[in-house]
């Protein structure tokens, strides 16, 4: 890991506001620029030999055999319906998602091919909430002529799914997945775990 303030390691930082740069690592060479402009200047630079060059190539190998579909019980399986709308969808279209352990199948199985150019591909919760995905999806489809796609688990989605007035009320153009699971998976997960604990403090 790396040591704060000061890494181990010869450490470089790039960041696009300066007032991010050295606030929390002292780098060995803090450079002041956005990925894109920092990648089109490091792309003109010549290659170097690299001692990781096998690892790196067979790491590759396996986070794409961890890409390709994989057999699940039920007549619906969701490693092939994400690799389905990959092939399908423009690289510009919007992907939301909730919370809830269906999200794992877009994370896993979609490669966001188009965010370099057409940003904003991805909208999801970083705070964990459930129901988001639905009226992310609205919002995204009402601002942006591009398609959006929704995940939802089957609790995620009722939390939320009234927000479909919202968007046929003010006509919407989007695509909706809802994954039933028949269970709200996530919410009993939840509850059990909660309920294992207080049974052992009342013992």
């Amino acid at each position: 890991l790396i040591d704060i303030p000061r890494p181990k390691q010869k450490f470089v930082h790039i960041h696009s506001g300066v007032e991010e740069l050295g606030r929390v690592y002292q780098g060995d060479l803090l450079i002041n620029a956005g990925m894109p402009e920092f990648a089109t200047a490091a792309k003109a630079l010549p290659p170097v030999a690299s001692r990781w060059a096998e690892s790196t190539q067979a790491a590759r190998a396996e986070y794409e055999a961890w890409q390709k579909p994989v057999k699940t019980p039920g007549a619906l399986n969701m490693s092939e319906v994400v690799l389905h709308l990959q092939k399908r969808l423009p690289p510009e279209a919007i992907l939301t998602n909730g919370a809830g352990n269906y999200s794992g199948w877009l994370h896993r199985f979609h490669r966001y091919t188009g965010l370099h150019r057409f940003g904003k591909t991805q909208l999801a919760p970083t705070s964990g909430a459930m129901g988001y995905g639905v009226p992310a999806a609205v919002a995204a489809a009402l601002l942006q002529d591009r398609w959006v796609v929704n995940i939802a688990g089957d609790g995620d989605f009722l939390m939320t799914g009234q927000e479909l007035a919202t968007a046929t009320g003010y006509g919407a153009k989007k695509l909706l997945v809802v994954v039933k699971k028949d269970i709200v998976q996530e919410i009993i997960l939840t509850y059990h775990q909660i309920y294992l604990v207080l049974q052992k403090q009342a013992f």
